[in-house]
């Protein structure tokens, strides 16, 4: 089974070297040359996948060599040439590797100011709601003592003797000298008049005249207990 195996299946794309301990059973082969594969051009730096062709001088055919200012690559005569004699050159080993932690410290430097304005719109919302809340408690406990009021303005106005309307006229009260047993309200809403008169004699016993309604109006009777 090991003979039918191709060999550039078991050599490494990246270093050109054998892979090591290649699983050879069934159809696992293929699935542990790509996992090595894998693993191999993840460790391999930026410079090792240039070809030896690559980093050579087009020129001369020598070792080339990385020039910061022109952004060239030269050949040692190339970089003893007056044209970069002054300049400042590196190995391409060297230059691949400078400019992977700089990206690295740029990508680091990105992440870390995206946190941290991540952070800052997070705090001020955060903020944000702790205000509304906090404007929230204040206001049920407003309406809270509002309501406590008109219960206890309720109550109390239920357990009066006297019998009152409430109108935006001042309060009036009528002295009547014996209990009635029937008495008639007569609303004429478009000219704001109010009337009771008494049923058993027909006697008017009083009249609201120029009342002002702003809202439709139902019945509120409250009588005193006898």
């Amino acid at each position: 089974m090991a003979s039918n195996i191709d060999h550039n299946e078991i050599i490494c794309s990246i270093c050109v070297n054998y892979l090591i301990d290649p699983v050879t059973i069934g159809d696992f082969t293929t699935n542990i040359v790509l996992e090595t594969r894998v693993f191999l051009a993840r460790q391999a730096r930026p410079y090792h996948l240039l070809s030896s062709i690559e980093k050579m001088c087009e020129m001369h055919m020598k070792t080339k060599n990385f020039c910061e200012v022109r952004k060239d690559l030269l050949c040692l005569l190339c970089c003893k040439s007056k044209e970069h004699v002054a300049h400042r050159h590196c190995s391409i080993d060297w230059t691949a590797e400078e400019y992977r932690q700089k990206l690295l410290k740029q990508i680091r430097s990105l992440w870390e100011k995206i946190e941290r304005r991540y952070l800052e719109r997070i705090e001020k919302e955060s903020k944000e709601i702790f205000q509304q809340l906090r404007e929230s408690e204040d206001s049920m406990a407003l309406t809270g003592k509002l309501l406590r009021r008109i219960y206890e303005d309720l109550k109390k106005m239920c357990q009066d003797n006297q019998c009152s309307l409430f109108t935006s006229s001042p309060l009036l009260p009528q002295y009547v000298e014996r209990p009635l047993g029937h008495v008639e309200v007569f609303l004429d809403y478009e000219c704001g008049v109010v009337t009771f008169v008494h049923v058993a004699n027909s006697a008017l016993i009083c009249s609201f005249l120029s009342c002002s309604f702003s809202c439709p109006l139902q019945p509120f009777l409250c009588s005193t207990p006898s």
